[in-house]
């Protein structure tokens, strides 16, 4: 029986997208089976994911626009359907730094109005819609676009609804 061939998947190209899902899934999960953090801590999570990812926004920014020898400019990913590029990555350089201009301003919110149990929740909602965001940025196909815009939209109606 044939084997049916499996997407090449660039796994570097990915790292923001992973960094972000990481982060996500540390306050998620940690959050829920620890006991209230100390201050600040949950923002400081978010903070420091955000910016990770954006570092290595800038390393595939280095990437593309090295000469030829060392990087290879634009590129599909997923059988087509996500290409990094310039544009991809001044994207997810600009939605990592609103996630973490966001996640400052939301800290000082949360202990004001006495929501710091939720905490964990929001902070992982924004890096959830940020991964939507930079997905609709990587697109090249439209359902690609589409499912970008369904992680978005989806976190920002929970958050919404919080």
């Amino acid at each position: 029986m044939p084997r049916l061939p499996a997407p090449s998947i660039d796994w570097y190209a990915l790292t923001p997208i992973l960094v972000l899902l990481g982060g996500a899934l540390v306050l998620l999960v940690v959050g829920s089976l620890t006991s209230r953090w100390p201050k600040g801590l949950y923002a400081l999570v978010a903070a420091t994911t955000a910016g990770a990812a954006g570092t290595m926004a800038i390393f595939l920014w280095n990437d593309i626009t090295a000469p030829p020898p060392d990087g290879g400019g634009a590129r599909l990913m997923l059988s087509g359907a996500a290409r990094v590029d310039l544009f991809a990555v001044w994207v997810t350089l600009a939605v990592c730094a609103a996630v973490l201009l966001t996640v400052l301003v939301t800290n000082d919110y949360l202990e004001r109005e006495r929501m710091v149990a939720s905490a964990p929740e929001i902070y992982s909602l924004y890096l959830m819609a940020a991964i939507g965001a930079i997905v609709m940025g990587a697109a090249n196909d439209l359902i690609v676009l589409f499912l970008g815009l369904e992680i978005m939209s989806i976190a920002m109606y929970v958050l919404a609804a919080s």
